[in-house]
């Protein structure tokens, strides 16, 4: 599953809407949006908060799998 997927996913799951998700990050509901879209993805520092966040690590965010 891609990254927009997981991120929308683990958002509706822990029950946050664009806009509260938007707010923690110090960012606006649009660029939550575009993530959800896959017409951006937040950069390195963004996907450890989104992680702390959405309770998840980012191996489960990036959908990294050992094999």
């Amino acid at each position: 599953m891609s990254l927009q997927h997981q991120i929308k996913k683990n958002r509706k799951k822990n029950k946050i809407t664009q806009g509260e998700l938007a707010q923690m990050l110090g960012k606006t509901k649009n660029v939550i949006s575009n993530w959800e879209r896959g017409d951006n993805k937040p950069d390195a520092e963004t996907i450890l908060s989104l992680c702390r966040i959405l309770g998840t690590d980012p191996n489960g965010l990036l959908d990294w799998q050992d094999k």
